[in-house]
């Protein structure tokens, strides 16, 4: 043991430091409650640290995927400004893009293409028996399709010809497949929206 004698002389600080893994040890023995509460709490709070930077970590990570799903360069236009909450009247009151502004929109060289959406309050989508509530209608022209990279898995999208002659047709999307068709092929039959019947033409990519 001499040559440990000899590196404590060199080195005291590992004196000093072996006196307090001893108390250490000492303590966690003689207080094992103590010792395990204290533990406990200390790795219940790096857990939460952890966790909680994993669940923002993943927040970003989602934002940024739907904002890329997106596109860099799609624009949206609203008759409101980000984050503001306008109530039934002030929307009505509040004019939207005609479909000639629309047009001349879409005319301009940096423009690709302009999908205009109109959103239809609805309360009730039936096929025979069958109902779906609180969704999302809206109404928009062919080019939507390629705007927003929503394409039909089934049947067929909006075409030129539906829009201009205002066709009573939609296309659906699988959550409203799954709601009102479980066991039936759904392009070909007639939905009623709010009493107003339409025919299904195609059904969206889930």
């Amino acid at each position: 043991m001499r040559w440990l004698g000899r590196i404590v002389e060199r080195h005291p600080i590992l004196m000093g430091m072996g006196e307090a893994v001893a108390m250490g040890l000492s303590g966690i023995r003689a207080y094992k409650m103590r010792a395990f509460l204290t533990i406990l709490g200390v790795v219940m709070g790096i857990m939460t640290v952890t966790g909680m930077s994993s669940i923002v970590a993943g927040l970003n990570a989602s934002m940024a995927r739907q904002i890329a799903t997106l596109g860099s360069s799609t624009i949206f236009i609203r008759p409101q400004g980000p984050g503001e909450h306008i109530d039934d009247d002030e929307w009505r009151r509040r004019k939207g893009l005609t479909m000639d502004e629309v047009a001349e929109i879409a005319e301009k060289p940096a423009v690709q293409a302009v999908a205009p959406l109109q959103w239809i309050p609805s309360e009730t989508v039936k096929y025979g028996t069958e109902r779906a509530r609180d969704l999302q209608v809206l109404g928009t022209t062919e080019a939507y399709e390629g705007v927003h990279d929503s394409y039909v898995e089934k049947g067929r999208f909006l075409s030129r010809t539906d829009v201009d002659r205002a066709a009573p047709v939609v296309v659906i999307g699988t959550d409203i497949v799954d709601a009102l068709f479980p066991f039936v092929e759904p392009v070909g039959k007639e939905v009623s929206i709010d009493g107003r019947r339409f025919e299904v033409i195609g059904v969206l990519q889930k």
